[in-house]
């Protein structure tokens, strides 16, 4: 990805000078050459019309790279979390991050859930191992049995073996 960032910034460039340089040829082309103010025409097109485009493409990369580095640099692994950095909505950056790994940029990665980034070769980062580490799990007792109950967030499970409702207030 970093090359393609480095060279999406030369072309951004590029395009940039396009546009003064086109204006000079058509000014110095149409009192001494046709093939000067044809291209200085070409140029300032390109100048005018490519310019914009060149530059929103690297943005877009370098915003690209920008989270492929907090997932893998600084361990992010939460499409929430990386909305809330960036700003999005967590559905905006499911589709990035699908979209990172369907190009190749972040390989050796998948999403878990459609919340979490997870590397493929880790597999001891579960589903609920990353709910935990976020504090969403929580573990009781039930009253009827004593058998441990693990609660998502602030649902009410039933026992897995007595079937009672656990309430949290209890």
């Amino acid at each position: 990805m970093d090359k393609k960032v480095i060279k999406l910034l030369c072309f951004s460039l590029i395009f940039t000078v396009f546009l003064p340089v086109g204006i000079f040829l058509i000014i110095f082309g149409a009192s001494k050459s046709s093939i000067l103010l044809t291209i200085g025409i070409i140029l300032t097109v390109l100048g005018f019309y490519g310019c914009p485009i060149v530059w929103i493409k690297f943005g877009e990369m370098k915003v690209y790279q920008n989270v492929c580095n907090q997932i893998i640099k600084n361990n992010i692994q939460s499409i929430d979390e990386l909305a809330s950095i960036y700003g999005k909505k967590s559905e905006e950056m499911l589709k990035n991050v699908q979209y990172l790994i369907a190009q190749g940029y972040l390989m050796g990665f998948e999403i878990v859930d459609g919340k979490y980034i997870v590397p493929k070769d880790k597999k001891v980062l579960s589903k609920n191992e990353l709910l935990e580490k976020e504090g969403h799990i929580k573990t009781g007792v039930c009253l009827g049995c004593g058998a441990p109950i693990e609660m998502i967030g602030n649902a009410k499970p039933k026992c897995p073996y007595c079937g009672r409702r656990y309430d949290q207030k209890q």
